[in-house]
């Protein structure tokens, strides 16, 4: 392509505009390595100036140690647990199979047995999937939600193993929460509009009622978590989140009881609808909404542990 004399060619002023492209800002390129130290380091400060914030806090405030320290403590002992299962479940975070409009993708689900759990005529470990083809965004975002669904429906075999005398399991241990959090905040509507979270919903209140039946203790073991339901116990939110701050107070091996769904939600709610700028009482409505139509959900406990390694 050519350009007629006295017009502006690639890499010429516009008229009019002298300078314009001198007085773009320059991006500055960091080296990687550069870059990831000084980002760490900046990241360190600020982690340390908010655990030193928190230590201040806590030191100087009756209330927060006196509520903090009256809350359930001990210590897990060093003998074996007992017999139980363990269950995960997995599904492509790259969408998997690429097809002509849309991926197939392959949600996966399994158990394994810990504690000498015993077994008759049933495996100790097994493995079950479920394919899904995923056309709309819409259907990859509910993908999380599916892998949950079939998580419990693993548990809920389990528990059909119990009911048989098949197994003689006291205790599941799930990866990841135990209620998802979109059937605690969510409105009651909201829950039975969507096909995925009434289906989960229903699944997940069926599996608290059975397992209690039955006497099964029921355990979400949630590793990366960045909740503050310690702020409901205070009454407000605290500068650090829950696991920086049992991390601080809690030894080794120890454990710390916060308390019931039932106690923490609605009161949780309400701080939260506080910082986002929302009505707190439908917040905190929402909520008591949920766990009103859920007695199951309300009775759920949360725990912190610090492992003893």
């Amino acid at each position: 392509m050519a350009w007629a004399i006295g017009e502006p060619g690639p890499g010429s002023e516009p008229p009019g505009m002298p300078g314009f492209y001198e007085e773009e800002e320059e991006i500055e390129l960091t080296p990687a390595v550069q870059s990831l130290l000084e980002t760490s380091r900046q990241l360190a400060e600020q982690i340390a100036n908010k655990i030193l914030s928190f230590r201040e806090e806590y030191d100087g405030s009756r209330e927060i140690r006196g509520i903090l320290e009256s809350l359930p403590r001990g210590r897990l002992g060093s003998e074996n647990p007992p017999p139980g299962v363990a269950i995960d479940s997995t599904f492509p975070i790259d969408g998997g199979m690429d097809l002509v409009g849309g991926h197939l993708v392959a949600v996966v689900a399994g158990y394994v047995g810990f504690g000498g759990l015993r077994a008759r005529g049933v495996r100790l470990y097994d493995v079950y999937a479920r394919a899904r083809f995923v056309d709309t965004e819409d259907a990859r975002r509910i993908l999380p939600l599916y892998a949950k669904l079939v998580e419990k429906a693993v548990a809920h075999r389990v528990l059909g193993y119990v009911e048989q005398g098949l197994m003689d399991a006291r205790l599941i241990l799930f990866d990841g929460e135990l209620i998802p959090y979109q059937l605690l905040f969510k409105s009651q509507k909201a829950v039975s509009k969507s096909r995925i979270l009434a289906k989960l919903d229903g699944t997940v209140a069926q599996l608290l009622e059975r397992a209690q039946r039955l006497g099964i203790t029921l355990v979400g073991v949630v590793k990366r978590s960045y909740s503050r339901l310690l702020g409901a116990r205070l009454g407000r939110r605290l500068s650090l989140n829950d696991k920086a701050i049992m991390s601080l107070l809690l030894s080794n091996g120890e454990y710390l009881v916060l308390g019931s769904f039932g106690e923490l939600l609605p009161r949780y709610a309400e701080i939260i609808a506080v910082e986002k700028g929302v009505e707190p009482r439908r917040y905190q409505g929402i909520v008591e909404e949920r766990l009103a139509a859920r007695r199951e959900y309300s009775r759920v406990i949360v725990a912190f542990y610090k492992p003893s390694v």
